[in-house]
């Protein structure tokens, strides 16, 4: 005989429950799994299984999935600097707020290189790569315009034949307010911040590089990041030790504070 709950007594279990309360586990389709990633101590990966934890304000389902906090710099009328915070998130396909973002982005960046092409490929049906932000940290304004910059990386190694273990960066692209030398330019260090988190999060799924194709010199050079002729003319790479360096002067030039 099973015992019958009434609907107090039931979520009164609900909430008691502390595995419901800190974890969550969503069963991911094996496309969007890395297999080629070697498996880090803190991957988020883990057989067919990606866990979103509260702790770390992770969500799937109610908009972006944040990831990492950050700062950015805000210019005031007399092009003055100062920080403000902002975070390092993932966007998901499946979520009905992110998909409504980047429709909003789609038209509003439509003067940008690349908002037409990152957008256009996130709601692809056959789109298995990432896409990571730079938003700004305020709960008052949609998330559309919270993002500063957005990029498209690949979910899998583009060039382990080549003996990389990367993750590869296909698109950045920063929002109409950050791009360098826009009179209407309100923030600064988007696209730095957001290479940052890239570098970050490709190591937590276990990757230890990242490369990229660009003929942007002047942005890559500017970060230090060196050539890498054996991919080809205008490829880029931050191998392990070139990323650690990269990694630690962003966080020092923003005020990063240190995160697992």
């Amino acid at each position: 005989m099973y015992k019958q709950y009434n609907l107090q007594e039931s979520l009164k279990m609900l909430t008691n429950n502390i595995n419901f309360r800190n974890y969550q586990n969503y069963s991911a389709p094996q496309s969007r799994i890395t297999p080629n990633a070697e498996k880090a101590p803190n991957s988020q990966l883990s057989g067919d299984t990606v866990s979103f934890s509260s702790k770390n304000k992770n969500k799937l389902g109610f908009s972006s999935q944040f990831l990492y906090n950050t700062n950015i710099k805000q210019l005031n009328e007399n092009g003055e600097a100062k920080f403000i915070p902002a975070k390092i998130t993932k966007l998901n396909p499946d979520d009905t707020e992110d998909v409504e973002a980047m429709k909003t982005i789609n038209k509003s960046w439509i003067k940008t290189a690349y908002g037409d092409e990152i957008t256009y490929n996130f709601k692809h049906p056959k789109n298995i790569d990432l896409y990571l932000a730079v938003e700004l940290d305020d709960d008052k304004k949609e998330l559309a315009d919270k993002i500063l910059c957005l990029a498209q990386t690949s979910s899998k190694a583009d060039h382990r034949a080549r003996g990389y273990n990367d993750i590869h960066l296909r698109h950045l692209q920063s929002a109409p307010a950050c791009e360098h030398g826009k009179k209407e330019n309100q923030f600064k260090g988007a696209g730095e911040v957001l290479m940052y988190g890239i570098c970050k999060y490709a190591k937590d799924l276990g990757f230890s590089d990242l490369t990229l194709y660009s003929t942007n010199n002047p942005f890559y050079n500017h970060l230090e990041m060196p050539k890498a002729p054996d991919l080809g003319m205008s490829y880029y790479a931050f191998r392990k030790d070139a990323m650690n360096r990269f990694m630690n002067k962003i966080e020092e030039k923003y005020e990063i504070p240190k995160q697992d």
